[in-house]
């Protein structure tokens, strides 16, 4: 008999038991149902007292209209009295638009099914592969949410022997997100024919085994003389006769011991297989139905390790198990005990999978945190080793330095993969980050076998953490390891994602199978995550493994950086108030434990935790990057709000707590200043904050150095802020105005044209570009000869897939310029400043920008407004510098990442956009250029060109994405020096944050301190700047963190007289102490390697 009639034959076997594996015994026709979009049950549906008394208390928008909410929070309704409930037919439909309703029937056990392992099945017509559509619903039997149903998961058994008589109550909570109503309902049961089904997978398993293999290979020919001999013994003549069944059963123990007891390859390399349910907390749907995505599939996961006891599964992002105990604190419970088991594992590390491009250090911190808090106080896992990031789009350099200090040492990916250009030459590896931290990187490399990988000119990388758990992609992750000569086990993460409910019985019977090895496949072995990592450090042990340095840059999704800019600069803004509310706080705290009479337990835990869970939430991978559904962003515009409102009360709160017990209270005001270094600032006075320090009746203010009155009512003053700390201006008793103090002329205007500033002189152009920017001190042109500077260009971006996520290379082949709407003209002139203003408009858009030359500093201030109306158009402010450098400082979390401004390589190529944080840097020895930004992320660098990316305006899968007003500032800064001996960094941080204004001077400066000035913390050297001050988890003191920010090694001089501690001691990320610091009483010293960042705890 030929190969290929040895393969039909047994196929034709295996599609046969597959149809005898299930007897249908009846059709349910009874069914009820009851629909809760229906009006009546929605009249009520706002959000609870409690939401709507918080939304109250911080001024915000409820979190959802009532138009948005129907049909959730209805669970409730699923076990009422269903005999009013109309009845719904077989040719019935249902569904639409973000739907819920519920049915109910009954199952009553007969005689015909006594013994018998008795189910339903359920086929609703659907078949979505990615489950943003499809039918999810829980299932609860007889009162008891018992599982959830799936496209993959339509079969629930209600009996493994039915006894008759016996009546199941079933309940179906059904959600669907369709277009309208297509959705059917066809319930069945049925007797699940266990002979049948055991030989179905006995045969189908190796079956697609030999079916990967080529037509020459020994072993496929072997699994197939196996297979055919197994056919031999079948007698399928009489379904469910005694001969029938008998032979199922022999040919089942004939294939035990031919084929799945023999050792086929004892140094077979292992796939260690992981279930997994990869669940993206926002994408096509909105939060609210992440919330019952996680109970389904929570549910499903517990309902199958029931079935199955060798089931392991690994979950990580405790938000979503924070969802499942509020939703279902029984299903909560239950997952506690597999826990405890040891069957399953949660672990991950982060509070969830957050993007690692956009998030600042900071928030990435926290984001372990309060991941590693949570998984300890719920669970006592205390160890998490691993940073499990399957999906993210690229990652920063600063991560291993993190993670590191964080206790972690293994970080896991499958993203870059996804690569569209080039391919990293190893699965495991050693990650170095811009420090010199090294962590272990892993490579998830599950994807289908090919046969003949010679056909392709490149090797297909695009590997899934949604794996299927079969043999064609157990061979295919070893096939695709590419450190075989390191390693031997590797790991497969399978199960269905985002609603889909993980692992499938099936794929829990083939994992049974593939345990025990077959010829040419990979032996499985049924795992956790731990277990497997300590094969793997037993295996790399004294092995040499290859180092990657800095970023992995993802060549795909370059989009994210830039797509839907206002909520990535409400994430900045959020970032930094919550560090400022907790400062303040802090601060607060602290100098209430040494005052006898003060509330020493007046810390603002509860709301701060609530504040930070919140960013955490928003930087999720789809959301913060700007690809997800147009309700993500209505929520999440809600949740910033709310951020916002609740660091303004805490920061109310306490600089008024900070100065209410000062007597000696004065007309004045006092300026807070949250950066780490102390510098000249400008602190801006609208009219309100005049009337209330007393500035408006002609008198002026101590401590400042300038003073400037804009046409609007403004007033700009500028003074020397200390680090961490507060200057306090007194109202003076001079009768002369600040404004007509001021005297100097820094700003001449030549020509209606040309300006000469202090630092430059400058011309433009009537769209507001610059046409020249000549540096007086380094007496050189800015700009390259016949380029212009801050010219605004659009360009079409059409991209071939992900709308959303990317940028293609080809979008630079066509663009547009703006127009002028009104001439650039100078607006503003004074001792502080000198403002230009332009209009330009662009189809149905226009762009306002103030453009704004300062005395006190180089930086030139791009003060921009857009009200966009376009569609699949990316705009991008350009600026061609007249700098010879092969490489630029772009900055990223804690540090400063330098990438190539050339492409020689295809590696270099692909990076046509990338990411930076607040700012980019250009220089030559002795002079360069900076580009700040205060919330963009996306930039263009090549040679001496950069084009920072303004906004994109995709339209899948937000149809109006970043229409709408857009109001930003970007800066340039020409300096002496390198970024370095500029200290850019400072700009950076006072472009980003401004000083916070109370009225009242500060108690800490009490008529013992006669200074104006206090100061918590200052540190001699200003590469190293002091970013966070919190109270410690544990209430043990006070928590500081600061970074070296210039990559030079420095030893440090901390004057810490503004606190005064006892003992200072410095920590890991996650506050455990690891040595006491050298301490005088008010000076600590010590050396920090460049960027590094360091925790102290101050008791």
């Amino acid at each position: 008999m030929r190969s290929i009639d040895y393969m039909n034959r047994v196929e034709a076997y295996v599609n046969r038991l597959n149809g005898e594996r299930r007897t249908v015994l009846e059709t349910i026709t009874q069914v009820r149902f009851l629909d809760l979009m229906a009006d009546e049950l929605n009249c009520n549906d706002t959000a609870t007292d409690c939401e709507e008394e918080e939304n109250k208390k911080y001024g915000v928008a409820p979190n959802l209209d009532a138009a948005h909410t129907r049909g959730y929070a209805k669970r409730q309704f699923v076990l009422e009295d269903c005999s009013n409930w109309p009845v719904f037919s077989c040719a019935d439909t249902w569904g639409g638009p973000d739907y819920h309703g519920i049915f109910a029937f009954s199952v009553k056990i007969t005689e015909q099914m006594k013994g018998r392992m008795i189910g339903f099945s359920l086929d609703t017509g659907a078949d979505d592969i990615w489950n943003t559509d499809n039918p999810q619903i829980m299932v609860y039997v007889n009162g008891v949410l018992t599982c959830a149903m799936d496209l993959n998961h339509h079969e629930v058994i209600l009996s493994d022997c039915a006894e008759p008589g016996k009546i199941y109550d079933i309940r179906l909570y059904a959600y669907v997100n369709s277009p309208g109503k297509s959705n059917f309902l066809y319930l069945k049961v049925f007797a699940k024919e266990q002979e049948a089904e055991a030989l179905y997978y006995d045969m189908k398993l190796p079956l697609e085994a030999a079916k990967q293999m080529r037509p020459e290979e020994e072993k496929r020919r072997k699994l197939l003389e196996i297979l055919n001999q197994a056919g031999d013994i079948l007698d399928l003549r009489i379904k469910g006769s005694d001969k029938y069944r008998a032979s199922l059963i022999a040919a089942s123990e004939w294939l035990k011991e031919n084929l799945y007891e023999k050792e086929w390859e004892p140094d077979s390399p292992t796939v260690y297989a992981l279930g997994h349910t990869h669940i993206d907390v926002a994408w096509k749907w909105p939060l609210r139905q992440t919330r019952e995505k996680a109970v389904r599939s929570f549910s499903t996961v517990l309902y199958l390790m029931k079935r199955y006891p060798e089931y392991r599964f690994f979950l990580s992002q405790p938000q979503l198990y924070e969802y499942v105990k509020e939703e279902a604190p029984e299903v909560f419970e239950q997952v506690k005990e597999r826990v405890k088991e040891g069957r399953w594992e949660a672990d991950g590390a982060m509070w969830l999978e957050s993007d690692s491009n956009l998030t600042s250090g900071e928030s990435l911190i926290r984001q372990i945190l309060y991941g590693k808090k949570f998984f300890n106080e719920e669970f006592g896992i205390k160890e998490q080793e691993i940073l499990w990031l399957p999906d993210a789009f690229g990652f920063l350099g600063a991560l291993p330095q993190i993670m590191k200090k964080s206790g972690i040492r293994y970080f896991l990916t499958t993203k870059m993969g996804w690569n569209d250009a080039d391919q990293q030459s190893d699965d495991t590896f050693l990650w170095e980050g811009i420090d010199g931290s090294r962590v272990t990187g892993l490579y998830i490399t599950t994807k289908n076998y090919e046969a003949y990988p010679e056909r392709f000119e490149k090797p297909v990388r695009e590997v899934t953490y949604n794996g299927r758990q079969n043999a064609s992609q157990t061979m295919g992750t070893w096939q695709n390891y590419r450190n075989k000569e390191l390693n031997d086990a590797v790991l497969t993460i399978y199960g269905y994602g985002d609603g889909g409910g993980g692992p499938t019985e099936g794929m829990l019977e083939e994992s049974k199978r593939l345990s025990y090895g077959i010829p040419g496949v990979p032996k499985v072995k049924l795992s956790g995550l731990k277990e497997y990592l300590q094969v793997l450090d037993k295996n790399l042990q004294n092995k040499k493994l290859n180092t990657w340095y800095g970023d992995l840059y993802l060549e795909y999704h370059r989009g994210t950086f830039s797509s839907i800019a206002e909520n990535k600069k409400n994430n900045r803004i959020c970032e930094y108030k919550n560090q400022q509310a907790e400062w303040l706080a802090s601060l607060l705290w602290w100098m209430n434990k040494k005052n006898e009479n003060a509330n020493k337990n007046a810390y603002p835990k509860e709301t701060l935790d609530k504040a930070w869970k919140l960013l955490l939430l928003n930087q999720f991978h789809d959301i913060l990057p700007g690809s997800a559904i147009d309700e993500v962003y209505e929520q999440s515009d809600i949740d910033y709000a709310k951020i916002k409102a609740m660091d303004e009360e805490i920061i109310s709160e306490a600089l008024e707590s900070l100065s209410s017990n000062n007597s000696e209270q004065k007309n004045g005001i006092c300026a807070w200043n949250p950066l780490g270094f102390a510098a000249e600032q400008v602190i801006e006075l609208d009219k309100k904050k005049q009337q209330e320090c007393g500035i408006d009746k002609g008198c002026s203010l101590t401590n400042v150095t300038a003073a400037q009155c804009l046409k609007d009512g403004k007033m700009l003053v500028t003074a020397t802020l200390p680090a961490k700390g507060s200057l306090y201006m007194e109202l003076s008793a001079e009768k002369e105005s600040l404004d007509k103090k001021a005297k100097k002329e820094y700003f001449v205007l030549r020509d209606e044209n040309t300006l000469e500033t202090p630092w430059y002189i400058v011309s433009w152009n009537e769209l507001g570009e610059l046409t020249s920017l000549y540096d007086k001190e380094a007496k050189r042109e800015v700009l390259e000869a016949g380029t212009v500077g801050n010219e605004i260009v659009v360009y079409e971006d059409i991209p071939k897939d992900y709308d959303a996520w990317n940028v293609e290379s080809y979008y630079s082949r066509k663009h547009w310029k703006t127009l002028a709407k009104k001439p650039c003209t100078m607006t503003e002139a004074g001792e502080i400043c000198a403002v230009l203003h332009t209009e330009l408009s662009y189809e149905s858009s226009v762009i306002e920008q103030d453009i704004v030359f300062f005395a006190h500093t180089r930086r030139i201030d791009f003060k921009t407004k857009i009200d966009w109306r376009e569609q699949q158009q990316l705009v991008k402010a350009e600026f061609h510098f007249d700098v010879m450098t092969r490489t630029a400082a772009c900055e990223i979390p804690y540090g400063v990442m330098e990438r190539p401004t050339h492409k020689n390589t295809s590696w270099e190529r692909a990076q046509f956009e990338m990411c930076a944080h607040r700012f980019v840097d250009l220089s030559e020895p002795g002079f360069g250029v900076a580009l700040l930004n205060d919330g963009r992320y996306g930039h263009s660098i090549e040679d001496g060109f950069v084009g920072l990316t303004l906004l994109t305006s995709g339209i899948f899968p937000f149809p109006d994405a970043d229409k709408g007003v857009h109001e930003l500032i970007y800066a340039l800064m020409p300096h002496m020096g390198d970024w370095r001996e500029a200290n850019v960094v400072h700009e950076a941080g006072m472009l980003n944050e401004k000083p916070i204004l109370s009225l009242n001077k500060p108690a800490l400066l009490t008529e013992e301190k006669s200074s104006a000035r206090y100061t918590m913390c200052e540190v001699s050297s200003p590469n190293v700047i002091v970013t966070s001050v919190k109270r410690a988890e544990d209430e043990s003191g006070l928590i500081v963190r600061m970074y070296e920010s210039s990559g030079i090694r420095t030893n440090v001089e901390w004057n810490l007289e503004g606190l005064c501690p006892k003992y200072i001691y410095e920590c890991d990320m996650m506050e455990q102490k690891e040595r006491e610091v050298v301490f005088d009483g008010q000076r600590a010293k010590f050396e920090i390697r460049p960027f590094e960042i360091k925790t102290f705890l101050l008791v």
